[in-house]
């Protein structure tokens, strides 16, 4: 496989329209862990894995220790073998700063990048730069700086990803409204959209996705979901119904992508009701992941059933949310 590209308002792979599909892998991995959840993906028809809080779960984080890099490494290397790009995360250098008292802004990123994308993979020999199996770079799965700030950190960021990498693709990661998304998408170095969006239920979602629809068309860029996921304590059918509704929506405002919270099997952690896994053993959710994945290609759109069309969303949670002002 070629790079990953864009062209207008869809990703580009080897000449052809490329819909990205599938999710994060998160937490301390080992490469046992990532070639399982690698070849689970595979059913689902995945695509696109998020690498994501890799090494953030340590207490002294390090974000250039090697013995986490090798693994990475291994990542990189060995995902195509599966079909698969790789989404590479920064949320752990943003965590990094954080620990450290900083805020991710008012840090300068270019010593990080430059180690990453000059990076020599010790298992392939290709520095990561110039490695098509890397698909794109984020800044971090949430940006939780001030608003204000968050356009001039992710012209930073990517300005200086850019300068090195002419290569991949990159964006900022799951931004909102409030991030200022239509100032951020028309950043020149921004290759994206993408948001991440939890405690939005219907039918403020479907005005919401309308919005990033139409800043990304505006912009001429692709958009997509880069996380959505939803917890056991909703119960499998209820979960099921989301995805189907969901990618439903989301691919009819032309979204170029849909990544899930999170790949794994259930048995890799416990299954209490804030679980958030999804895997072939809950069986009624990973059916209608695997469904979803063909959405796009498909002449009709899924069959929501009864249950679906019944439904009208709302929290889990024991607060009340309330939507950003769009207007």
């Amino acid at each position: 496989m070629g790079f990953l590209q864009r062209s207008g308002t869809d990703f580009v792979l080897d000449g052809q329209k490329h819909i990205l599909f599938g999710g994060a892998i998160y937490g301390g991995w080992t490469i046992p862990y990532l070639l399982a959840q690698f070849k689970n993906a595979t059913h689902a028809n995945v695509n696109m894995v998020r690498l994501v809080n890799w090494q953030s779960y340590q207490a002294n984080l390090d974000e250039f220790n090697e013995a986490n890099w090798k693994i990475m490494d291994y990542a990189v290397a060995h995902c195509g073998d599966y079909g698969i790009k790789l989404l590479i995360d920064n949320s752990d250098f943003c965590e990094a700063l954080r620990k450290r008292g900083f805020t991710y802004a008012n840090q300068n990123w270019t010593a990080y990048l430059t180690f990453m994308l000059n990076r020599v993979n010790t298992v392939n020999g290709i520095q990561y730069k110039n490695d098509p199996n890397i698909g794109m770079f984020t800044i971090a799965g949430e940006l939780g700086e001030r608003p204000e700030e968050v356009p001039t950190l992710v012209s930073h960021v990517t300005s200086v990803i850019k300068s090195i990498d002419p290569n991949h693709l990159c964006g900022p990661g799951g931004l909102e409204i409030n991030h200022r998304w239509e100032e951020i998408i028309n950043i020149p170095t921004v290759d994206f959209g993408c948001t991440h969006p939890y405690g939005i239920w219907r039918p403020v979602i479907e005005g919401r996705l309308d919005i990033y629809k139409n800043y990304a068309k505006a912009a001429n860029k692709p958009w997509f979901i880069e996380e959505i996921g939803y917890p056991l304590l909703l119960g499998e059918k209820e979960r099921a119904s989301r995805i189907r509704q969901l990618t439903d929506i989301a691919f009819k405002r032309n979204c170029a992508g849909f990544l899930i919270w999170n790949l794994a099997q259930v048995t890799d952690s416990p299954t209490t009701p804030e679980t958030y896994n999804i895997g072939k053993n809950l069986p009624e959710s990973w059916e209608a992941y695997k469904l979803a994945s063909m959405m796009p290609f498909a002449s009709s759109r899924i069959t929501l059933t009864a249950y679906d069309k019944s439904r009208n969303w709302t929290s889990p949670y024991p607060y009340v949310y309330t939507p950003f002002n769009i207007q």
